[in-house]
């Protein structure tokens, strides 16, 4: 018993402590953490496990093929996009031109129907020209009276006149009575009035006028006589 008891004693008076120390520091527990913090900065790729299973991916002949596709996909999207932006300018430029010749057009038909209106009036004004001195001469004609059969003909040829005149557009210039107005009537005489209410209004026809009905020109003036007061 005195035995083990200086035994122990002995142990914890001794240098074993140091040497476990000692011992410790370079024991497993020490060699697996510093293991531990090599691990950490260590090559050996545990940490890019991820990468090395993404990179494994891109070398699938499947991705590789839908990688393709989508690339191919893209390039086509940018392609037509460009060819949008042609197409857009191009209609831009195609509504543009479009505008102009719509608007040269219209006056193209403005002016056309202008000339057509023009040629038709100096058509209408010639044949007017040709045919009122015949209606006047009917007219003088029937004044002087005569044979009955005679004067019924020449009112049948006088109503034939009016009716040609009639159609061409043509019409009669409302003179007889009515305020004198230099731009239908042509004052050739002056008659004397003591009614103020006569005064400046024509006393007499002596040749009537004519005026195209649509343009209100006039064909010939009305030739006439105007009561001036006194």
């Amino acid at each position: 018993m005195s035995k083990e008891k200086d035994k122990k004693h002995e142990h914890e008076n001794c240098d074993c402590e140091h040497e476990h120390k000692h011992d410790h520091d370079h024991c497993d527990c020490e060699h697996e953490h510093k293991h531990e913090h090599e691990h950490d900065h260590c090559d050996c790729g545990c940490e890019d496990d991820e990468e090395v299973v993404i990179e494994g991916f891109k070398d699938n002949k499947e991705f590789q093929k839908y990688e393709k596709a989508f690339i191919q996909l893209e390039d086509a999207l940018i392609k037509a996009d460009k060819e949008l932006e042609k197409t857009k300018k191009f209609a831009e430029q195609n509504e543009h031109l479009a505008g102009t010749y719509k608007k040269d057009l219209e006056r193209y038909k403005e002016r056309a129907k202008e000339q057509e209106n023009l040629f038709k009036q100096k058509a209408v004004e010639n044949v007017a020209d040709k045919l009122i001195p015949i209606l006047d001469n009917f007219e003088q004609a029937l004044k002087v009276g005569g044979d009955k059969n005679t004067i019924k003909g020449f009112e049948m040829i006088e109503a034939m006149l009016k009716n040609a005149v009639h159609s061409l557009g043509i019409e009669e210039i409302e003179a007889l009575g009515k305020t004198f107005d230099p731009e239908l009537h042509n004052a050739v005489g002056r008659k004397k009035t003591t009614d103020k209410k006569k005064a400046n209004t024509v006393a007499t026809v002596y040749q009537k006028g004519y005026r195209i009905v649509e343009s209100g020109k006039v064909v010939r003036h009305s030739m006439v006589e105007i009561y001036y007061e006194d």
